[in-house]
């Protein structure tokens, strides 16, 4: 054939997009396949990528509509100081006798290899015929689960052809090389270190007291500035790292500002194993434990879909098994699910005992999936939960297996209360990710970032002074595994589909972050933004896998009532009748009540908050078994509300689904699994901010709801009565349209 027009390529490949059976021994020295170029791009010049990517989508636009299949792409490689025999030709120019650079990604052993490319398709005979049709049934049942089969229908085929080749051919501009980080500069070997999240291992990368400090400035700040990732599972990262340093400051990618830092590749001995270091390339990134005590961080997964087939190199099979796990989690339901938790307080840790004990891989899992399904407003609940439980059932139960828990931390007068702390941390959280969407609003063009995540963390062990509140909270944008940074130059040489498909997911992040967003407003106006009138104390079962189940709820008045020493109310169901317990047959049941108690907490004159009080659920007896087989898990959720008592008590006797308002905003104690009588003796600091304490909010606001946000345009979006909640899903929609009015969103 006329692929190599002339040229003499020092080696050849045959290539389909296909896995299967796609293997040669190149000490052979015949024609290699797909999976000899693993690892390999082509990047060819800016004005060309689009030509051949056109070129491509032509050629199989042609072959699909005949029926044709199994073709491939035959690709030459020269050496560079062979001279193409450039006759001028379009499609000699674009399929062949190229100036060209092939990258072996992420190897830092291999350069750049400057060369000359010949491209041409072959093979254009075999049609889709009955045997194709049988094979196709055959394999996708057997090594299709694992490979990419050849056997796949002419519009199936044609398509994986053309993103293979949109991933293995770039463009020189988005080219980037390797930054190497020096060794010299760390120490070493390596420690291990533990992350909740992901599956990439960590491993401390401490600079030395005397690190080059050209190389290094950030040693003056931190020796543990720097953590590092094992990039066996990161590989996929490293282009968009590269890529966003060389275009980080440049107009329309602020966004890059909130990616978290990145300072290159080295290879070092890592303790991967506990008895001896083993060479390890490694990625080193900002530690976002750095300078805390006690690190409490969420990994928040952003997408409705967080894999797409084709994309990236992520098979079809491994698509479905990711939509699947989607299905199930709060993706589908808010479009992002907690992925992570770092550091997580008693009250969940409580329902992690309960879930699954020990540190099994089959315990890690349910760990896992039980952050997964958990909506915004209790995973961020449970981030900002401080109170101590030193006095509870569960720290019985802790102490009784040999685990030490945690003391909540010491504060003084000069110290943030544990509301003030709370109410910082949300605030400045919400300021971040407001800014954020600013950002997002501005970029240059649409971003497909599959299955990246947004950090929030803080240090939950260290108590803050009143005057060094700044930058308590942490906000970074992670994990690019599946991300791609795209450029106008890039973006322009895409087909319509193809910036089609980068607009429809780009609306589905930015709508993901714009209703994390709304959720964390929605917690801190709850919160703090209206005087309660009344506090609602819910008894709960906690079950494993379906919904917990009320047990009973009691109600307090707050308005006119200085103080409530402990006392045993009596609680009542959502129908309003009295939950009882006991007895035989169902008689001489006894009620069930819970000991609650409500004091007033003296705040500073310079407290940012007008009022503030102690609610406290102490313990009950007499608590109904709600399980089959074994004693009921109960906790209790506080909550506040702007009704008043009477009026709480008539909303949740006419609707119980109410209660999940209240749940929104509620402050949780742990779980005593299978105790009879539990007990708590856990206290929540509630509270309203002063008048002038709300402008932060107003201000962080004022890029989504106009320059001068009012205080009518909050409390439209996030009304004061639970009575007045209906429509969560539509205000979140509205706010998201606010925030990013001209994107496309996910239908549900």
């Amino acid at each position: 054939n006329n692929v190599f027009q002339g040229g003499k390529p020092s080696r050849t490949y045959d290539l389909k997009g296909t896995t299967e059976d796609r293997w040669v021994d190149p000490a052979s020295g015949g024609v290699m396949k797909d999976n000899n170029f693993n690892g390999y791009k082509v990047h060819i010049g800016d004005d060309l990528a689009p030509l051949f990517y056109a070129a491509v989508k032509s050629d199989t636009e042609f072959l699909e509509a005949r029926g044709i299949m199994d073709y491939s792409m035959m690709l030459g490689v020269a050496p560079a100081d062979q001279t193409p025999d450039d006759t001028g030709r379009p499609f000699h120019r674009v399929m062949g006798g190229i100036p060209a650079t092939i990258v072996k990604t992420n190897d830092l052993e291999q350069a750049p290899e400057k060369c000359v490319v010949y491209f041409g398709m072959v093979d254009m005979l075999v049609h889709y015929n009955w045997k194709k049709v049988v094979a196709n049934f055959a394999k996708g049942q057997t090594i299709g689960w694992v490979n990419k089969i050849d056997t796949e229908p002419p519009d199936v085929y044609a398509a994986r052809f053309r993103q293979t080749f949109r991933r293995k051919v770039k463009p020189r501009a988005a080219s980037f090389p390797i930054t190497k980080a020096n060794l010299a500069n760390f120490e070493t070997p390596m420690p291990a270190m533990g992350m909740s999240g992901g599956t990439a291992s960590f491993f401390k990368a401490i600079l030395k007291e005397n690190a080059n400090i050209s190389e290094c400035p950030e040693v003056k700040e931190s020796r543990q500035y720097w953590v590092a990732k094992d990039l066996e599972r990161a590989r996929d990262e490293v282009g968009f790292y590269e890529a966003a340093m060389m275009r980080k400051n440049k107009p329309g990618f602020d966004v890059l500002k909130w990616m978290t830092p990145y300072k290159g590749l080295c290879k070092a001995p890592c303790m991967a194993k506990p008895d001896k270091p083993s060479d390890i390339t490694v990625m080193l990134l900002r530690n976002g434990r750095d300078g805390f005590k006690c690190c409490r961080m969420l990994d928040i997964k952003i997408g409705w879909a967080t894999a797409v087939a084709g994309w990236q190199g992520k098979s079809a099979f491994g698509a479905w098994k990711q939509k699947i796990l989607d299905s199930q989690t709060n993706s589908t339901e808010e479009g992002f699910r907690l992925e992570g938790f770092d550091n997580p307080p008693p009250s969940l840790k409580s329902v992690e005992r309960l879930i699954a004990t020990g540190n099994t891989p089959v315990a890690k899992k349910a760990h896992r999936f039980n952050l997964q399904r958990l909506a915004a407003t209790e995973f961020v609940s449970f981030f900002l939960d401080m109170h101590g439980a030193s006095r509870s059932s569960f720290a019985a139960q802790e102490a009784k297996a040999g685990r030490k828990m945690v003391e909540a931390a010491p504060r003084d007068r000069e110290s943030l209360s544990e509301v003030e702390h709370q109410e910082t941390i949300l605030l400045q959280c919400i300021q971040e990710l407001s800014q954020y969407i600013k950002a997002c609003r501005n970029v240059s063009v649409p971003q497909q970032w599959i299955g990246s995540s947004i950090m929030l963390a803080f240090d939950s062990e260290e108590v803050p002074k009143r005057g060094d509140v700044r930058n308590l909270a942490r906000v970074h944008i992670f994990d690019w595994g599946r991300s791609e940074l795209n450029t106008p130059a890039v973006h322009d040489s895409l087909s319509p589909e193809e910036q089609k498909e980068r607009h429809q997911y780009w609306g589905y992040y930015c709508t993901g972050v714009a209703f994390l967003l709304f959720d964390l407003v929605s917690l801190y106006v709850g919160r703090y933004w209206y005087k309660p009138e009344a506090v609602a104390f819910s008894l709960w079962d906690k079950d494993k896998v379906t919904n917990d189940d009320l047990i009973g709820v009691c109600t307090l008045p707050l308005i006119g009532r200085k103080q409530v020493l402990l006392e045993a109310r009596p609680l009542k169901t959502a129908t309003g009748s009295p939950a009882k317990a006991g007895g035989l047959l169902g008689l001489f049941r006894k009620e069930t009540k819970l000991e609650v108690s409500v004091e007033p907490v003296k705040m500073r004159s310079d407290s940012r908050f007008e009022t503030v009080w102690c609610a406290s659920a102490h313990g009950t007896k007499n608590v109904p078994r709600m399980d089959a087989l074994s004693p009921t898990d109960a906790f209790v959720e506080v909550a506040t509300t702007s009704d008043s008592n009477s009026e709480l008590e008539d909303i949740i006797r006419q609707d119980p689904q109410y209660l999940n308002h209240l749940r929104c905003t509620a402050h949780r104690t742990t779980v005593a699994v299978d105790e009879g009588a539990p007990v708590f003796n856990e206290g929540f600091e509630v509270g309203v901010l002063k008048k002038a304490s709300r402008r932060e909010l107003l201000d962080a606001m004022a890029g989504i709801l106009g320059k001068d946000a009012t205080e009518e345009q909050v409390m439209k979006l996030f009304p004061p009565s639970v009575k007045d909640l209906d429509g969560t899903g539509d205000r979140q929609v509205k706010f998201s349209e606010l925030c990013f009015p001209l994107l496309q969103r996910p239908k549900n």
